[in-house]
C-alpha cells in the first residue's frame, strides 16, 4: 500500500483508536485537575485573571473602561457567558483545561492524517498532551488563540480552495479575538503559505480577500464596540502602548526557568525549559531543509501541508518574543510536536527507534502523572465558589484565614485566586499592583484613589523579592502605612487591614 492511500485511508471509517486516545486524554486530564472523586483545583496562575474579569462584565463592567486589560476581549467575553450561565464556580476552570486539552489533542489528530502514516499518526497528540499542555495547565487566552489558529489549518490541508480559504479566515479572526499576536502569527503564515503556493496571481488577489475580510471583520467589530463603550484612547493604550512596556518588562524580569526548583521535578522543568526554547527551532529548520531536499520525492499535496504547519509554527513562535515566559512557550510549540514525528518518518531505522522511546516515555508519564497527583496531601475547603482543593499547605492558610474573616461580595485587594474562590469584590480597575515596570504611575494613583473611594477591609500585599524596585509604589506604599497596618503574615505575604479614622489621626499624629 502506497503512502499516499495509508494517509487518505485514516479519513475513511471511524477512527476508533483516535477516539480511545481523546477519551484517555479526557480521564488524564480529569485526574490532573480534579482530586477524586470531584473536588477541582483551586484556579491558579493567569487563568485567574480572567475569570476576574469575567466576574466584572456579569455585573455590568466593561473592559478597558471599568477595569484594565490589555489583550484582546475574547476570553473574558467567553468566560462572561458562562459564569452568567452557570454560576461562580471553582469546577468550570478545571473542565475548561479538559475541554482544551481534548479539543487541542483532536486537531493534533487530524492534522497528523495529513502528513504522517500508521500508529506515528497519534503520537504527536500524546506528546503534545503530556510534555506540554500538562506543563502548563492555564485556561488563558494563550491556548484560546492557539487552539483556532491551529483550527485554521485544517480545512488548508484539504485544499486551497476559496470555502477553505474562507473558513481559515474567520478561524483567524476568532484566534485574533482572544490574543491579537498569536492570531494575527497564524493569518500572517498562512498568507505566505498561499503565495508560495499561488497557481495564479488572480486566484492568489481572490484568496487573500477572502482570507483577510472575515477576520477583519470579526476583529474590527469587537474593536468598534469597545471603542464606543471605553474610547479610542483607552483601546489604543490598551492594546498597542501598554503591551510595549510589558515586553520590556518581561525581559529585565530574572529568567529562573519558569520558577523550577532544584529537586528532581524541578530539574526535570528546567530540561524541558530549555529542549522547548532550542529544540523546537531546530525541528522548524530542520522540516525547512527537508522539503528543500526531498520535494521532488514527496507528493505536493503533502509537501504543502508539511510546509504550511511549518511556517505556522515558525510564526506561532515569534510571538514568545513579545514576552517569553514558560506558560506562553507551551502554548504555542503545538505544531513542533506533529513535524518532530515527521522527521523521525524520514529517518527510517533510526526514526523508528527515535518514535519507540517517545511512545515509551509517553505512556510512562501518561500513567505517572495522575498517580503522583492523587497521592499528592490534599488540603480541602468548602468556599463560596465550591469544594476546592489546594495543594500549597501555605495558600491552604491564606484561604482558610480569608474565608473566616471575610464574606461574598465585600471588597478585597491584592491577590486574585483568594478573590476568586471566596468571590470577593476587586474595587480597584487593576488586579494588582507591582514595584514593577508593568504597574505605572497612573495606574498606581488610581488604584489609590479608586481604595480611598470604595475601602477594602483587607488588602493582601506580597512578600518582597530581590528584584522589586523600590523606588516604585511610594505613594501606594504611603496609602497603606497611613490607612492600613500589618495583621495576619504568611509565607507568600501579609493581610493589612483598614484602621479607623480616629487611628489613622493618632498615626498621623505620632508621625509628626
Amino acid at each position: 500500500m502506497t503512502r499516499v492511500h495509508r494517509i487518505a485511508q485514516h479519513d475513511v471509517a471511524f477512527d476508533v483508536r483516535g477516539a480511545s486516545l481523546l477519551a484517555a486524554t479526557c480521564i488524564f486530564l480529569y485526574l490532573r485537575t480534579f482530586l477524586l472523586p470531584a473536588i477541582p483545583l483551586a484556579v491558579q496562575n493567569d487563568a485567574v485573571f480572567f475569570f476576574e474579569h469575567a466576574k466584572r462584565m456579569v455585573d455590568g463592567q466593561v473592559p478597558y473602561r471599568d477595569f484594565f486589560e490589555f489583550v484582546m476581549p475574547g476570553t473574558d467575553i467567553f468566560y462572561a457567558i458562562l459564569l452568567r450561565i452557570l454560576g461562580v464556580h471553582a469546577w468550570i476552570n478545571s473542565c475548561l483545561l479538559i475541554l482544551l486539552g481534548v479539543s487541542l489533542c483532536w486537531i493534533l489528530i487530524r492534522a497528523s492524517k495529513h502528513i504522517l502514516t500508521g500508529n506515528g499518526v497519534y503520537l504527536p497528540a500524546l506528546l503534545f498532551l503530556i510534555f506540554i499542555f500538562d506543563n502548563a495547565r492555564d485556561a488563558t487566552h494563550h491556548w484560546y488563540s492557539t487552539l483556532f489558529v491551529l483550527a485554521a489549518l485544517l480545512p488548508l490541508f484539504k485544499g486551497r480552495t476559496l470555502s477553505h480559504v474562507f473558513a481559515a479566515g474567520i478561524l483567524c479572526g476568532v484566534a485574533i479575538c482572544f490574543t491579537q499576536t498569536q492570531g494575527a502569527a497564524g493569518l500572517v503564515a498562512i498568507i505566505v503559505f498561499l503565495i508560495l503556493t499561488r497557481r495564479s496571481v488572480t486566484e492568489l488577489w481572490k484568496q487573500l480577500a477572502l482570507l483577510l475580510l472575515p477576520s477583519a471583520g470579526l476583529v474590527g467589530g469587537m474593536l468598534l464596540f469597545y471603542v464606543h463603550k471605553a474610547g479610542m484612547n483607552s483601546i489604543a493604550y490598551a492594546l498597542m502602548e501598554y503591551p510595549r512596556l510589558f515586553t520590556a518588562a518581561q525581559y529585565a524580569y530574572p529568567t529562573n526557568f519558569g520558577g523550577a526548583s532544584n529537586d528532581f521535578t524541578g530539574l526535570s522543568r528546567k530540561l524541558s525549559y530549555v529542549l522547548l526554547y532550542v529544540g523546537v527551532p531546530c525541528v522548524y529548520v530542520a522540516c525547512l531543509y527537508r522539503l528543500v531536499r526531498v520535494k521532488q520525492v514527496l507528493r505536493a499535496s503533502h509537501s504543502d501541508n508539511v510546509l504550511l504547519l511549518t511556517l505556522a509554527g515558525i510564526m506561532l513562535y515569534a510571538t514568545i518574543f513579545t514576552g517569553p515566559s514558560y506558560h506562553r512557550l507551551c502554548a504555542v510549540v503545538a505544531p513542533s510536536s506533529v513535524l518532530l514525528i515527521w522527521l523521525c518518518q524520514q529517518g527510517a531505522k533510526r526514526g523508528k527507534l527515535v518514535q519507540h522511546i517517545l511512545w515509551g516515555l509517553s505512556l510512562f508519564f501518561f500513567v505517572l502523572g495522575p498517580l503522583r497527583m492523587q497521592l499528592l496531601h490534599r488540603y480541602v475547603l468548602n468556599l463560596p465558589t465550591g469544594r476546592t482543593a489546594v495543594l500549597a499547605p501555605d495558600q491552604y492558610e491564606l484561604f482558610r484565614w480569608l474565608g473566616q474573616n471575610t464574606r461574598p461580595g465585600e471588597a478585597f485587594f491584592g491577590y486574585l485566586p483568594a478573590a476568586f474562590a471566596l468571590d470577593l469584590r476587586n474595587p480597584t480597575p487593576l488586579d494588582n499592583v507591582l514595584p514593577f515596570q508593568t504597574t505605572t504611575a497612573e495606574q498606581e494613583a488610581t488604584v489609590v484613589q479608586s481604595l480611598q473611594k470604595d475601602p477594602a477591609r483587607f488588602i493582601f500585599v506580597p512578600k518582597e523579592q530581590p528584584f522589586d524596585d523600590h523606588n516604585r509604589l511610594q505613594l501606594y506604599d504611603s496609602f497603606l502605612n497611613t490607612h492600613y497596618h500589618k495583621l495576619q503574615s504568611f509565607s507568600a505575604g501579609a493581610i493589612w487591614e483598614k484602621v479607623s479614622v480616629e487611628n489613622i489621626a493618632i498615626k498621623n499624629g505620632t508621625s509628626q
